[in-house]
């Protein structure tokens, strides 16, 4: 994450680890680092940008740790992952690092890290008793706290007297809107995880609900947001079943109920693999394509 903001060259994730620099979240993050970010930084094959990306590390604050402390707490959680999972940590100098830095928020009570990567995400978890850190994607981070700030805004809700019911994505569920791409419109997963990971990470700029049906299995994928002018839709996704085109069309409607409610008369719908399904309920809907939307 520190690379993605602070690299001379631009990063394609840097969307989403910049989330976590916004306005909005001034007063409710302090980002920090440990002193192992230097020994990561040391490891970059460019010279320059090692000497630009220690000067960049400088303006951070760093926690502290006393380096017996620190070792000690290390060997614990390499002990402890090992024998949870058998994943050995102790060879690797990714691993190394990241260890580190999780000795290092356990010791001074820094409760996140905040990381793409998703081995560490992966292994901590198995720790995350002992240490009492939580390790975690940027736009997991930005979605838990636009979930304590909205608290009811992330209530399920019904939709239109149906026992079909929308549901806020919540921290931690990207698995739960990986059925909605779209690999028969030539989407790529890694193309599509990076316009999800961008659209959680925009915090309350969007509402992103997954409709459920009565069995509590997810049907449709929508993201939702205003500005001065419209209504933006950035995702509309329906799974595929019987009651899809029903489905499709409750959502038109559920649309142009959020306009109306929100005061404005324009409705874009920007999705970039809308589903040929989709696309011919919204043309019957009466909304007409302007360039790319």
């Amino acid at each position: 994450m520190f690379a993605d903001l602070e690299s001379s060259y631009q990063r394609s994730e840097q969307r989403e680890s910049g989330a976590l620099t916004g306005d909005w979240l001034a007063d409710q993050v302090d980002l920090v680092v440990s002193s192992e970010l230097a020994a990561e930084i040391a490891r970059h094959p460019d010279s320059a940008e090692r000497e630009r990306q220690l000067r960049a590390a400088h303006r951070y604050l760093t926690v502290r740790t006393e380096d017996r402390a620190l070792d000690t707490a290390a060997s614990q959680i390499t002990r402890l992952v090992l024998k949870d999972g058998g994943t050995d940590l102790s060879a690797d100098p990714g691993d190394i690092s990241d260890v580190r830095h999780l000795a290092a928020a356990w010791l001074s009570g820094t409760t996140v890290i905040a990381t793409r990567d998703v081995r560490f995400i992966d292994w901590s978890a198995a720790v995350a008793g002992t240490t009492g850190v939580r390790v975690m994607r940027p736009s997991d981070v930005v979605l838990q706290l636009d979930e304590l700030a909205r608290a009811q805004e992330y209530r399920p809700a019904q939709l239109e007297d149906t026992q079909y019911e929308f549901a806020p994505v919540r921290s931690r569920q990207e698995t739960d809107v990986l059925p909605f791409m779209h690999d028969s419109k030539g989407e790529r997963k890694s193309g599509y995880l990076a316009m999800i990971r961008g659209l959680l990470a925009d915090g309350p700029k969007w509402n992103r609900l997954i409709l459920r049906d009565p069995r509590g299995e997810p049907v449709a994928f929508v993201v939702t947001g205003t500005d001065d002018a419209q209504l933006t839709v950035p995702a509309l996704r329906v799974r595929p079943h019987r009651l899809e085109e029903t489905v499709t069309r409750q959502l038109l409607f559920y649309l142009r109920k959020q306009a109306c409610a929100a005061g404005r008369n324009v409705i874009r719908i920007t999705d970039p693999a809308l589903a040929d399904s989709a696309a011919r309920a919204i043309r019957e809907e009466g909304l007409i394509r302007d360039q790319d939307s």
